[in-house]
């Protein structure tokens, strides 16, 4: 009855569901008023006063009640039983408790609308205590290569004057081989410090699969803000991280359901077909341009159909595409590499990694002796 907030802390009582005609054969004659007297007003306005009414409540309880005119036998003298006196001692304690708790979680809590944080639930929390914080919901993808990676959920642990960390991360290779998955490629930066992971994780991500793994670091401080660098093969990307503990209890044992498009921020260039080149019996038509933003680059996916009216087979690579960003000429990270038989059609997708910065871009196109160029406005 006393977890309640402050604002309706003046209607909270202990109520036993008893009327004033009620009788409790079982207690005592001294102590059977109380069965109707667990009803009592604790007001925070007026905390003092409220516990002085109720010692003076209680005091009054204790004393022996006289002899009914109708009583058929003496009133004996009793002895406050040791249990009760123990259970009285339990609800002044408790009521004591709550108003104390109450009183601290409003002097730390923000007001209403006033859009400041939550205080940092593991900074004031005891040794030991893990709680959940808030991993960013959209926007934290890391592409390397065929690599992508994301930080799920998290949860941070308080050991005395420095915590323990707990990310876990979903990872997808989109490579046809199997690649790393392992401590070796995470690195926790904080206050100036650059960690590496001691959980044990070393495992082989197969090709063209997706994993969960948990990441644990151990942090030689209280510090609240953090950045997660991830590194394979040379390239890296950084997530930034809040590790303010929220009060909720920790998520980093439960895998996450969402799919693998789940914290990816997509948008459409190009929506429509439209002619690229033609040159002989072979002509080539875009049907679609999309982005995918990472914090570390977007990624452009030209979708390609290549038509080849000739009775002789050609080649995906006849067709040469390049990316001009701000001067400097990009080749495409994945592009396909297939035979187009005689008077039949193909699809693929022409990928190109772009700095997260470019806003504009030059698509450029040559098929044997035709060139093309298409301005396109990334974002």
């Amino acid at each position: 009855m006393l977890g309640r907030p402050r604002a309706q802390l003046g209607q909270a009582s202990f109520a036993s569901g008893l009327s004033p005609g009620d009788q409790v054969p079982e207690l005592p004659d001294v102590i059977r008023p109380l069965a109707r007297r667990q009803a009592f007003n604790v007001r925070d306005e007026a905390w003092e006063a409220d516990m002085d009414r109720l010692a003076a409540t209680l005091r009054q309880s204790t004393e022996p009640s006289l002899p009914s005119p109708v009583a058929t036998r003496p009133v004996e003298q009793h002895r406050w039983p040791r249990g009760a006196v123990g259970a009285l001692a339990v609800v002044v304690l408790l009521i004591a408790a709550a108003g104390v708790f109450w009183r601290n979680r409003e002097a730390t809590a923000p007001e209403k609308g006033s859009g400041a944080p939550p205080a940092n639930a593991t900074n004031q929390a005891p040794d030991g205590a893990t709680f959940a914080f808030d991993a960013p919901s959209t926007g934290n993808e890391v592409s390397l290569g065929d690599l992508i990676y994301v930080v799920l959920s998290g949860s941070v642990q308080r050991r005395g004057d420095a915590q323990r960390v707990w990310l876990r991360v979903r990872v997808s290779n989109n490579d046809r081989y199997g690649a790393n998955l392992w401590d070796d490629s995470f690195r926790l930066v904080v206050a100036g410090q650059t960690i590496a992971p001691n959980g044990g994780l070393n495992e082989v991500l197969e090709g063209r699969s997706i994993r969960q793994a948990v990441i644990r670091f151990d942090v030689p401080t209280l510090a609240t803000a953090a950045v997660l660098r991830i590194t394979y093969h040379g390239k890296s990307g950084e997530i930034p991280l809040d590790l303010s503990g929220n009060g909720s209890p920790p998520a980093h044992e439960q895998a996450d359901t969402r799919d693998a498009l789940s914290h990816a921020v997509l948008s459409s260039i190009v929506a429509t077909e439209t002619p690229l080149l033609d040159s002989g019996d072979v002509s080539t038509t875009i049907l679609r341009i999309s982005r995918r933003a990472f914090v570390n680059n977007q990624r452009i996916t030209v979708v390609v159909r290549w038509t080849n009216r000739g009775r002789y087979a050609a080649g995906t690579g006849d067709l040469v595409l390049r990316m001009d960003v701000g001067g400097e000429v990009l080749p495409p990270v994945q592009s396909p590499s297939e035979v187009v038989a005689g008077e039949s059609t193909y699809v693929g997708d022409v990928v190109f990694d772009v700095p997260p910065t470019v806003r504009t871009a030059t698509l450029t196109g040559m098929l044997r002796e035709s060139r093309t160029e298409r301005k396109l406005t990334l974002h």
